[in-house]
Order: C-alpha cells, then structure tokens, then sequence
C-alpha cells in the first residue's frame, strides 16, 4: 500500500503595508500615516514655515 502525499500548503500572499504615503503639496515632505488619519481630515504640513497640507501619493 503506498500512502498519499498530504498536498503542499498554498503559498502566502505577501503582507501588504496600512501606511499610506502622504506628500505635502507645498514643500514635498514625505510621511506615511494610517488610513484612519487621513479619513475626513485635512493634515497640515509639520514644517513650521510651510503651509501645505499632505495629500495621499497614489
């Protein structure tokens, strides 16, 4: 009697990131922030002599 390969396990899908990179629209600094940040908000730029506002990079 020959006994059966038990059948090889499905390769994993790579992990994707829950950071979204944002870019500012003024000077271009870069951040990555979690979906919940961006939903209905409007973040400012950190930069103290900037006043853009980061907007998600697709």
């Amino acid at each position: 009697m020959t006994a059966l390969a038990a059948p090889s396990p499905a390769p994993k899908a790579p992990q994707s990131t829950r950071y979204l990179k944002t870019c500012c629209d003024e000077c271009g600094w870069t951040a990555r922030v979690t979906r919940k940040h961006l939903e209905g908000r409007s973040l400012r730029c950190p930069d103290e002599y900037c006043d853009g506002r980061l907007e998600q990079v697709r």
